[in-house]
């Protein structure tokens, strides 16, 4: 399998120990705080949320994949997940179940958005999502073309393994 570490953060900003050096926002609730002298905004941050987004569409879509199986599921008590999932448009979100195309764009914002984790997985690819907007791909294509048309979209693709798979 083909996979990557794809990000926000340019990698020529972090040292020997892949630590990042420079200080940028890394989570929803950073919007409206000051990064460099200069304010997150929804827009900025809801730009780069989408770019993550049409990341894993397109690699969804190149390999055909009609749904992804939800694992390792991770959400608050009940009450807080039905009002999540409501405001979001999703009835449930079940570990080991698949969902379709539009379910995990949902899914993918609400991880983004620190409202819930799990991974994504396909027999042919799979989605992993780490700490401070760190997402993994894996995919049975070297997917080139992808590769470049999420670079285009403002995020950086490393060759990586997840640190997520088992």
């Amino acid at each position: 399998m083909f996979c990557w570490r794809i990000t926000k953060y340019n990698p020529r900003y972090r040292d020997y120990n892949e630590t990042y050096l420079k200080d940028e926002w890394t989570c929803y609730s950073d919007i409206g705080a000051n990064f460099e002298g200069k304010e997150l905004t929804f827009q900025e941050y809801l730009e780069k949320e989408n770019a993550y987004i049409q990341a894993v569409i397109l690699f969804i879509e190149c390999l055909n994949i009609a749904s992804l199986k939800v694992v390792d599921l991770e959400q608050g008590g009940k009450r807080y997940k039905a009002l999540v999932l409501a405001e979001n448009g999703l009835d449930k979100i079940v570990n080991n179940e698949f969902v379709n195309k539009e379910s995990v764009v949902v899914i993918i914002r609400l991880i983004l958005r620190n409202k819930m984790w799990c991974k994504l997985e396909a027999k042919n690819m799979y989605i992993h999502f780490g700490y401070d907007y760190y997402m993994y791909i894996g995919s049975s294509s070297p997917s080139t073309e992808n590769i470049t048309s999420i670079e285009k979209l403002g995020l950086f693709v490393e060759p990586c393994e997840s640190p997520y798979s088992d």
